[in-house]
């Protein structure tokens, strides 16, 4: 019974990872390609209520990628590295 809810579970994660890293790479390029200051706007903060560190750098992107593919991979590493952070 717990196998299922498990599988749930790691499958929801993973695509909230995967959207977070979608949007940080969306804020990125808008303020690259707009050249406005960056300011923290509201997909910034529905992330941070979820404790995920969405923000509009290179780094975010990266890290947010790294970890989406570590999840969907169900590398022990990459629940690890969410739990911690």
């Amino acid at each position: 019974m717990r196998g299922p809810i498990r599988q749930k579970a790691a499958n929801l994660l993973a695509w909230v990872y995967a959207v977070a890293t979608v949007v940080a790479a969306f804020l990125w390029l808008s303020y690259r390609l707009v050249h406005h200051v960056p300011r923290v706007s509201w997909l910034e903060l529905a992330f941070a209520i979820l404790n995920i560190p969405v923000t509009a750098s290179l780094v975010s992107v990266v890290g947010l990628g790294l970890i989406t593919t570590g999840l969907l991979r169900r590398k022990r590493l990459a629940l690890i590295v969410v739990l911690v952070f």
